[in-house]
């Protein structure tokens, strides 16, 4: 990991949300998603995006916004599963 990468991670993780959203999808069992079992085959260990905001009490463009950029600096992996965008850490 070079510099510029070291730091978008340590900025992603600067945020108390942030760092609150990493550690929720570091443990997804306790996030109490009740996803199809297609969607869990496909994709394990995914939150949905409506939880994540849900839990976190924040409006959907905060949220998007905080998991771009925990997206752009490697530290989640997102799909888009229809209807879901679903979110898993990395």
């Amino acid at each position: 990991m070079n510099n510029e990468d070291m730091l978008a991670v340590l900025k992603a993780l600067s945020n108390e949300t942030r760092l609150s959203i990493l550690c929720w999808l570091r443990e997804p069992e306790k996030m109490n998603e009740n996803l199809p079992n297609v969607i869990k085959e496909e994709f394990p260990g995914g939150v949905c995006v409506g939880s994540i905001q849900e839990k976190s009490g924040l409006t959907q463009s905060v949220i998007s916004s905080y998991l771009s950029s925990m997206q752009k600096s490697g530290l989640l992996e997102s799909r888009q599963l229809w209807p879901m965008d679903l979110l898993q850490a990395q």
